[in-house]
C-alpha cells in the first residue's frame, strides 16, 4: 500500500489482459484458429470457421480488447468492449478480489449467480491503487464485506 488515498479524486485506468499476458493471448489465438479450422473441415464450409471464430472472440472480448474504468465520488464506471456499466457505492455490499480482477456485488453474501448489478473490475497494472480506492469508497457506517 502506498499510504492514504484521496477518495474524492477521480481515478481512471485501462486494462487489456491480452496485451498484459502475451503468452496467454498467443495460446488463445492458436486454440481459436484450430477450432475454426476444425469447424470448417467438419462442416465443409469456411463460413463455419468464420462464425466459430467470431463467437469465440465475442465471448472472450474482455480478454482480447481493452476495458476502461473510472472511479469517482458516486461509483465506478466500466466501459467494456461491448457495453458500459455503472456501479454506485451506495449499492455496494461486497468486494472480493484476486490477483488480476475483483467483483463488486450488491449482495452481502456470495451467490452461485451474481445479480445483474454486480461488476467485474479488471485491475490492469494498477491493482493496489484500484483495491485501495474501492475499499476507501466502500467504508461507511455499515461497511460491506471486503475480502
Amino acid at each position: 500500500m502506498t499510504g492514504p488515498v484521496d477518495d474524492t479524486a477521480e481515478f481512471a485506468w485501462k486494462a487489456h489482459p491480452a496485451r498484459e499476458h502475451a503468452g496467454r493471448a498467443a495460446a488463445a489465438v492458436v486454440v481459436i484458429a484450430a477450432l475454426g479450422v476444425l469447424a470448417a473441415v467438419l462442416m465443409t464450409s469456411p463460413w463455419w470457421a468464420l462464425l466459430t471464430t467470431a463467437i469465440m472472440l465475442l465471448t472472450l472480448n474482455r480478454f482480447f480488447f481493452p476495458s476502461r474504468f473510472r472511479i469517482d465520488d458516486e461509483g465506478i464506471t466500466a466501459s467494456y468492449p461491448l457495453r458500459s456499466q455503472r456501479f454506485r457505492w451506495v449499492e455496494g455490499r461486497r468486494f472480493v478480489h484476486g490477483a488480476e480482477a475483483g467483483l463488486l456485488s450488491t449482495r452481502a453474501r456470495a451467490a452461485r449467480f451474481e445479480p445483474r448489478g454486480s461488476m467485474h473490475v479488471l485491475f490492469g497494472s494498477h491493482r493496489d491503487s484500484v483495491i485501495e480506492r474501492i475499499r476507501a469508497h466502500l467504508q461507511g457506517p455499515n461497511p460491506p464485506e471486503v475480502a
